[in-house]
C-alpha cells in the first residue's frame, strides 16, 4: 500500500481509537461485545503506532523534507490547541490562576521557532492539554482525535529520521507487519459497524451512530477518502 494510504488509515485508527473511547458510555448497554473489539483495536493501533513512522520514513524522504511536512500538519492543530486552551484558562471551569500565560503563544510563535524551540514550545501545549479534561477542549473544538493526532505528529516531527530500506522482522518487512495490523484494523471496525448499526435509526442514540461514522472514516491527505469497507492490506 502506498504511504498516503498508510498514513490515512492510521490516522482513521487514531481516531477511532479516540472516539470509541470517549463515547464508552454511550455503549454501555451493549459492552461485553464492544469491549473485546475496542481493546483488540486499541491493542493493534500501539503495535502500529511504533513501525509507521519507519515505514513512512524508508522510502528516502530526507530529514528535512519530513520535518518541513510534519510541522505544516502540527501548526494549525497547535494554534487551535492553544486558543480552546486559552478559552478553557479564562473560563469558571478553571483554578489555575497561571494557565492562561503558560498557553498563550505570540501569533507567529510557532511558525518562526526553530526546531528545539517548537519541541518545546508544542511539548508544553500538550502536557497542559493532558491536564484539562476532555469534555473542555472538546466543547471548545478540540477533540480527543485532534490531541492523539498531535502527539503523533510532535513524535515524527522530533524523532530521528532514518531513511533507507526497511529490515526483514520474522520473514516481513516493517512495512508488510503494518499492513497487516492496519487490515486486521480495518476487519475489527466492520464488526463494530454492525454492533453500532442499530443506533443508526434510533431515537436517541443516532449522534452516537454519526459520530463514529465520522471518526472512523479513511481520509487522504489529497482531500479523497477510501471507502470504509475496503481492505488495508
Amino acid at each position: 500500500m502506498k504511504n498516503n494510504r498508510l498514513d490515512a488509515y492510521h490516522r482513521r485508527d487514531t481516531a477511532t481509537t479516540a472516539g470509541l473511547d470517549a463515547d464508552k458510555k454511550n455503549y454501555e448497554p451493549i459492552e461485553e461485545d464492544i469491549a473485546p473489539l475496542r481493546e483488540q483495536l486499541a491493542t493493534n493501533h500501539a503495535n502500529a503506532d511504533k513501525l509507521i513512522d519507519e515505514v513512512l520514513k524508508a522510502d528516502s524522504e530526507d530529514s528535512a523534507e519530513v520535518k518541513t511536512k510534519t510541522k505544516g500538519l502540527l501548526l494549525p492543530l497547535l494554534n487551535r490547541l492553544s486558543a480552546g486552551l486559552q478559552a478553557f484558562a479564562e473560563s469558571k471551569a478553571n483554578d489555575d490562576e497561571d494557565l492562561l500565560p503558560r498557553v498563550t503563544l505570540g501569533s507567529d510563535a510557532l511558525r518562526k521557532a526553530d526546531e528545539d524551540s517548537f519541541v518545546r514550545l508544542a511539548t508544553g501545549l500538550l502536557a497542559e492539554a493532558d491536564k484539562v479534561p476532555a469534555a473542555q477542549l472538546t466543547k471548545r473544538e478540540f477533540l480527543p482525535a485532534d490531541l492523539a493526532e498531535a502527539k503523533r505528529l510532535l513524535q515524527r516531527f522530533a524523532g530521528r529520521l532514518t531513511p533507507g530500506r526497511l529490515a526483514d522482522v520474522e520473514g516481513k518487512s516493517t512495512r508488510e507487519i503494518l499492513s497487516d495490523l492496519l487490515a486486521a484494523n480495518q476487519q475489527l471496525i466492520k464488526k463494530i459497524r454492525k454492533q453500532l448499526l442499530p443506533y443508526k435509526n434510533s431515537p436517541t442514540k443516532h449522534d452516537v451512530w454519526l459520530r463514529f461514522q465520522g471518526y472512523s472514516k479513511v481520509v487522504l491527505r489529497t482531500g479523497g477518502s477510501a471507502k470504509s469497507g475496503s481492505g488495508a492490506a
